[in-house]
């Protein structure tokens, strides 16, 4: 698997790097968690802090574009949408991390 590293934009607002990749992987589509460890190790960043926020095949081609955001620390990382948080954990994982997203509901009161 190839990741080109097309742009990245720093964003000291939200204290996070947008990172826009081009990914040209062996076969298939290839996992979240595994493009998000590939473009931590590409700016030594943390795994926990960096989320793929969008993989896109391209038309005709087999690459898919990217978009990262990468964290400077855990409470910047907060701002980041928990259906995003869920799509980069690993698949085993992913169904015990929805359950522990979702808000407790309300209970109704009885007329």
């Amino acid at each position: 698997m190839d990741v080109q590293i097309k742009t990245v934009t720093a964003n000291p607002l939200l204290k996070r790097r947008e990172v826009s990749f081009l990914l040209s992987p062996d076969k298939g589509a290839p996992d979240r968690v595994e493009v998000r460890d590939k473009v931590a190790a590409l700016h030594n960043a943390k795994f926990e802090l960096t989320f793929v926020r969008k993989l896109s095949p391209r038309f005709g081609k087999t690459e898919l574009v990217g978009t990262a955001m990468i964290y400077d620390d855990e409470e910047a990382a907060k701002i980041e949408p928990t259906y995003i948080k869920v799509r980069n954990v690993s698949k085993d994982k992913r169904d015990e991390a929805r359950k522990a997203a979702r808000r407790p509901r309300k209970k109704k009161k009885a007329e």
